[in-house]
């Protein structure tokens, strides 16, 4: 038996869609999908699109790493 966990999103007004255009290859995003401290919001619903305007850029990559921290 497999177990499969999945997010949707829905579009929405209240959505704040954030571009970080001047990115160079030593930065970095990270996004927090879980925090013990229910009253707070986790996970992040993100995507990737075409740029039209973008001159003389590289090709985007990506690396997903997952990491888990339990602090006393």
């Amino acid at each position: 038996m497999s177990l499969l966990e999945a997010q949707l999103g829905k579009a929405s007004a209240d959505h704040r869609w954030l571009y970080f255009s001047g990115m160079t290859a030593d930065e970095v995003i990270l996004f927090k999908g879980f925090d013990s401290d229910s009253s707070r919001a986790t996970g992040v619903m993100h995507t990737a699109f075409d740029d039209p305007t973008a001159q003389g850029g590289s090709p985007r990559a990506s690396i997903e790493s997952r990491f888990f921290a339990f602090f006393d």
